[in-house]
């Protein structure tokens, strides 16, 4: 097995004890630190016994570890070991690897750890101190050490404060600081391409990305490459108008869009209603309809909770907004998935837009849309990387109500007519016979009461 020269200390500590410390830190992308580590680790284990844990923050499921990447190195090389579902043995050598979670670590699992002669502490970015600080002294072995592998993003991260480049030097550490150029592979050229686009340019993004430069605590932003200059002004309306609604929030948010049939959205109009029904938010798009765009093909996208029933009606949020534009004589088509895309598939997808690869923003906003030009610029994720926050009132009524979801009416519409990225799949959708079977069920059930 080829690993980079990098990682050739980590073999040799196992024989000639030197380092208690072993930090792998880099970019988040092309590094391969997870593929050299498994490598040393299961080639010390064919020479010598030891006990191995590879250790996460937390781990639901054996799926969740690098359980996989080790499998896949024993079977491509052809090696010594029986892989249980929980372990991996080398009965060559009695050694064993186990796999767990810190979080889930209980009285009992610290004991079993006093026995650990290599601890493998996998996205170490993720690890909280608490962890860490309660894990460390429990891997006590004469001759025992830790390898940590991560991307820190945050100057915050427990592994940036004790192993990154502004840290005190110990000399029981052994420091590795990698990027995509020291790989022992070569990686696809198209991937290169991705690369050398992203640099050229999205700067910033490379430098976190592929070079992993930290996040100051404030640059937590939901939409990454948003550009006023570049994302807000006047664009081309297209013959067919994109309504996409955001659902069961208050206030009640919706943007109309253009789009170009390939990458370009125009978002021209925005509809944000207080303690608002359904009902009215459709008849405010009716007015908006036939003073602008009256004749034009309309296309519905959207929440796909929209098509259950709401709590406050026998009628589903899609039913409801059916009725309004039947009664109006607007016809159109629905189109929204039967489920929701994950929150970070449909930001990237949005974020990709704003500012594509090819150095072009792809997402033009009306100046008027005054909710959805805030949210782009000012929201943001919290400290665990995960909810977004609500963004600052700036002298607006509904600015602090309308959070995120003005811009997850927007994100809707995106990623459910041009899902950029390979990983985002476009899900079957609900269409207009399918809501009109919907409508018919829900008149049946609400036997004849009205809206």
């Amino acid at each position: 097995m080829e690993i980079a020269k990098s990682y050739a200390p980590l073999i040799a500590n196992a024989f000639n004890y030197k380092y208690r410390y072993f930090a792998f830190l880099s970019g988040r992308l092309g590094n391969a630190k997870s593929t050299n580590i498994a490598k040393c680790l299961l080639i010390i284990g064919m020479l010598k016994r030891v006990k191995i844990a590879c250790v996460r923050e937390t781990q639901n499921s054996i799926k969740d570890s690098v359980y996989a990447q080790l499998c896949e190195e024993i079977r491509a090389n052809d090696l010594p070991y029986i892989m249980y579902k929980e372990s991996i043995v080398c009965p060559m050598t009695n050694t064993e690897i186990i796999f767990k979670g810190l979080r889930e670590t209980n009285e009992h699992n610290i004991r079993s750890m006093a026995n650990i002669d290599i601890a493998f502490i996998e996205e170490g970015q993720a690890i909280s101190a608490t962890s860490y600080d309660s894990f460390d002294p429990t891997i006590r072995k004469k001759g025992s050490f830790i390898i940590i592998a991560g991307n820190p993003d945050q100057e915050s991260d427990i592994i940036y404060q004790l192993f990154g480049p502004q840290a005190e030097r110990r000399p029981d550490t052994y420091y590795c600081y990698l990027n995509y150029e020291y790989n022992n592979f070569k990686l696809p050229d198209s991937v290169l391409e991705n690369i050398a686009m992203m640099k050229k340019n999205r700067p910033d993004d490379y430098d976190k990305i592929y070079l992993g430069s930290l996040k100051k605590s404030s640059e937590r932003p939901v939409v990454r490459s948003w550009n006023p200059d570049l994302n807000i002004g006047l664009g081309t309306e297209s013959q067919t108008i994109y309504w996409s609604l955001d659902f069961n929030v208050n206030p009640q948010c919706s943007v109309i869009a253009h789009w170009d049939g390939k990458h370009d959205f125009y978002f021209s109009d925005e509809i944000v209603l207080e303690n608002a029904s359904t009902y009215k938010v459709a008849e405010e798009f009716v007015r908006i309809y036939r003073s602008k765009y009256n004749g034009r093909k309309l296309i519905i996208n959207g929440d796909a909770s929209g098509g259950s029933r709401t709590s406050n009606s026998e009628y589903s949020n899609y039913a409801i907004i059916e009725q309004v534009l039947t009664r109006a004589g607007i016809r159109f088509d629905l189109q929204v998935p039967r489920k929701n895309p994950s929150i970070s598939n449909r930001v990237n997808n949005f974020d990709w837009h704003v500012h594509g690869v090819d150095g072009k923003p792809h997402i033009l906003v009306n100046p008027e849309c005054r909710h959805l030009c805030h949210s782009c610029k000012l929201l943001s994720y919290d400290e665990n990387g995960k909810i977004i926050e609500v963004p600052a009132r700036y002298g607006m009524k509904t600015i602090d109500y309308a959070k995120s979801h003005i811009f997850d009416a927007a994100s809707y519409c995106v990623i459910t007519n041009d899902p950029v990225l390979e990983d985002f799949v476009k899900t079957p959708k609900t269409t207009t016979d399918t809501l009109r079977d919907m409508w018919e069920r829900s008149i049946i059930k609400a036997a004849g009461g009205a809206i």
